[in-house]
């Protein structure tokens, strides 16, 4: 077995490492819009779920072929997320009076 044949353990690895790197890219770029922040983590989940379960594939476009799909419903449930930490630092703010 050659070292840079495509088989190899080293070029697999090196693969794997680069899917992970775009896939972060493409996260941090997602999240620059705060907006965008609940559907960017459900994509980085799905698509670093395929990965887990070794499904090939281009992780970026499928990182974007997620986000419209699970848009709404991601981004409803960080709004409550959202309101129940702006609800506990009032609580704190009342409590403490800082």
């Amino acid at each position: 077995m050659r070292i840079f044949s495509s088989d190899s353990p080293l070029i697999k690895a090196l693969n794997f490492i680069a899917d992970l790197v775009m896939l972060n890219l493409c996260f941090i770029i997602c999240c620059i819009p705060f907006f965008t922040v609940g559907a960017s983590v459900t994509a980085l989940y799905t698509v670093t779920l395929a990965i887990a379960e070794r499904r090939e594939g281009n992780v970026v476009p499928q990182f974007f072929s997620c986000i419209p799909v699970q848009f709404s419903t991601s981004n409803h449930c960080m709004a409550f997320i959202d309101n129940g930490s702006l609800s506990a630092d009032i609580q704190h703010l009342h409590y403490t009076g800082h």
